[in-house]
């Protein structure tokens, strides 16, 4: 995610939007002196404000926006629609500057929109890079198949040579696709596209600003590419051209490549200062994606080279201003190397601990994310379907009543004729187009069906990917609490133990350090609870009936209430999937009782008959009015019967206030 938001930030404000170059101050000056001409039209006014809102975009954010707004505005007042989408497409690269990515598809898409109000002429160029502009943003976002094609119809587009700038446009939508072909690591593609792009380089363009990051993209493919020589020799040529441009992106990323470069000749002094002028250029242009990424690159060398204290000090600035970017998987790679470094190098417990729970947080966060879009995913596919369905439908009814209207007009000849002969026919005619219209009806019925069926089985498979991730993940988190944090906790106890031993202390000193290991063994018997409950080792192992007699067992040992486990038909085990699910409902059903019920007696009886469950949770507690079921117990009743609809089940709830609960699933095991 890092890599690929850093390539495309410095992609993006130099090659992202087609008018977009780096200036410098000088320039500036000249914008502003030009600005305060009173005799300027308001087209070039317009569009010098946009220039000055692009190029302050990279120093003065807040002097960009008020340039911005005003040519906004102005368009806006002369109706002049191509400036509007313009003005619209740089608020847009502002957010996208700031990975604000959402709030940037959406200016775009409003450009779009805009562009197309425009006279189609004018706007066909502003329309081709709207588009592709939209697919650069959804190449960032991770839609690489939605953004690859939309790269390939503006080839296909301008490929016929009739739009202005065609010649820089193309070589912008080559570079993209290569870009696109870097996430996937093939980078014998990428340099296939990078090339084409350079082949589009004359001295029309070769002044502009995309040039020079399409040469270090090629120089990147080379060195992925393992491709040194070729690497080496375009870094020594192209270098003085960069020095000569003087722009700090630029030149940051140009000494990126030769850290990258010197890495893979094994030269790790070269590559520390390459990544140095790097992360300094970076600072400048305040490029805090690749600052991000320099760091990450330094710690890793100093790691590497045994310096850990340094090494640590790199990556924690690195993962400092990480989490100022919202770069939720850059932020969890390095909270998981700061833990192990301070772990497994540092020996600093504190501080492994805290970045392994940092660690543990975002990849939660990351997961539940991923399981949020694979549902999303999932129903507007469904969707898509149905709706292509409707279609077809309407268009069989549509000729349906041209085949309708055909018929009446024969009959009525007929019946003005008189003839006994035809009228008979009409009859038989009417007779079939009955049969045929109760076909059609039965078709139609079962088309209905068939849609139901689909969507049950789209929410099947949404509903078992959520469950199967939140399994694997519970599974995950079991083994990192029970193996990253329980092994921590384990060694801080063995290190005061052993000091306890080794050490005169008071006799009130080692009472206390007696209280604090008593506390550790504590903490570390509710870490395994825990890491139990998440995952129990006796269900992977031994089956549900034992995991549940085991889980029964620890309940009653709390005290308060009595559990009554009752089994029948279990010997075998059934599928472990099946064993989990039916697991986490006595889990979550006992957990209601506990929370809620004030029960002292509870019996859990699972049946098992072939392919069929049978399970009953009936405790003897306060019990509740059944209209109120959704608001006392919505959360944990609504796992119940998402689960139980997983196993092809069913969920009755019979209570009344002051009689006790009983809830009744059944479902299949097979």
């Amino acid at each position: 995610m890092l890599q690929r938001l850093l390539i495309s930030i410095c992609t993006i404000s130099c090659c992202f939007f087609a008018r977009n170059a780096f200036a410098q101050d000088r320039i500036i000056d000249s914008l502003q002196s030009r600005l305060s001409s009173t005799a300027l039209p308001d087209t070039d006014r317009i569009d010098v404000m946009l220039a000055l809102g692009d190029r302050l975009g990279y120093s003065d954010g807040a002097l960009a926006r008020k340039y911005l707004d005003s040519a906004y505005a102005l368009a806006s007042s002369k109706k002049l629609y191509l400036k509007i989408g313009d003005a619209l497409s740089s608020y847009a690269q502002a957010y996208y500057r700031t990975n604000n990515l959402d709030t940037a598809l959406d200016l775009l898409r409003r450009a779009d929109t805009v562009y197309g109000m425009a006279d189609p002429d004018k706007a066909k160029g502003a329309l081709v890079s709207s588009k592709m502009n939209i697919a650069t943003v959804l190449r960032t976002m991770g839609d690489f198949s939605t953004a690859i094609g939309m790269y390939l119809k503006g080839v296909d587009v301008l490929d016929r040579r009739d739009i202005p700038d065609w010649r820089i446009k193309l070589m912008t939508a080559y570079m993209n696709i290569g870009l696109v072909y870097n996430e996937f690591n093939e980078y014998d593609r990428a340099l296939f596209y990078h090339r084409k792009a350079l082949d589009l380089v004359n001295p029309e363009v070769a002044g502009d600003i995309k040039t020079y990051y399409l040469r270090l993209h090629r120089i990147h493919d080379l060195i992925e590419l393992k491709q040194f020589d070729s690497a080496r020799y375009y870094l020594g040529k192209e270098d003085p051209l960069y020095k000569k441009l003087g722009q700090s992106d630029i030149l940051s990323q140009m000494y990126s490549n030769w850290g990258f470069y010197y890495l893979g000749v094994r030269n790790e002094d070269a590559a520390i200062t390459a990544f140095q002028n790097s992360y300094r250029y970076a600072l400048t242009s305040n490029n805090s994606f690749r600052q991000v990424q320099m760091l990450s690159r330094l710690g890793e060398i100093y790691r590497n080279r045994k310096d850990y204290r340094e090494s640590a000090q790199f990556l924690e600035k690195a993962y400092e201003l990480s989490a100022t970017l919202d770069d939720k998987p850059g932020e969890m790679n390095l909270a998981k190397a700061l833990s192990s470094i301070y772990a497994n190098d540092l020996h600093d417990d504190r501080k492994a601990v805290a970045h392994f729970l940092a660690y543990v947080r975002l990849s939660d966060t990351l997961n539940e994310s991923a399981s949020r879009r694979k549902v999303n995913e999932l129903e507007a596919q469904h969707r898509i379907s149905r709706k292509e369905d409707s279609i077809a439908m309407l268009q069989k009814q549509g000729h349906l009543q041209d085949l309708l209207l055909k018929r009446t007009t024969a009959l009525s000849t007929t019946l003005i004729a008189g003839s006994l002969l035809l009228l008979s026919l009409a009859i038989v005619i009417i007779i079939n187009f009955r049969r045929k219209h109760q076909i059609l009806q039965q078709a139609k019925q079962l088309q209905e069906r068939h849609i139901l069926e689909m969507e049950r089985q789209h929410q099947l498979v949404a509903m078992q990917s959520v469950l199967q991730g939140q399994e694997e993940e519970r599974s995950r988190l079991a083994r990192d609490l029970h193996d990253g944090v329980g092994g921590l906790l384990s060694g801080i106890k063995l290190s005061l133990a052993g000091m306890k031993g080794n050490i005169y202390l008071p006799e009130q000193g080692a009472q206390s350090l007696g209280n604090v290991i008593s506390q550790l063994d504590h903490s570390i018997s509710e870490l395994r609870r825990v890491s139990h409950n998440m995952m129990p080792e006796a269900l992977i192992r031994y089956g549900l009936r034992e995991a549940l007699e085991n889980y029964c067992a620890n309940i009653n040992v709390s005290g308060g209430i009595r559990v009554q486990l009752q089994t029948y038909g279990m010997e075998e085990r059934l599928e472990q999937s099946t064993e989990i699910v039916l697991y986490r409902i006595v889990q979550e059903l006992l957990n209601n009782v506990i929370r809620h019920a004030r029960a002292g007696q509870v019996l859990v009886q699972l049946i098992r008959k072939e392919d069929r469950f049978s399970l009953t949770v009936e405790d003897d507690g306060i019990g509740f009015d059944h209209g109120k079921v959704g608001s006392m117990m919505g959360a944990g009743i609504a796992n119940v019967r998402a689960r139980a609809e997983y196993l092809g089940g069913t969920v009755d709830i019979h209570s009344a206030a002051g009689q006790g609960t009983s809830v009744n699933v059944e479902g299949n095991c097979a």
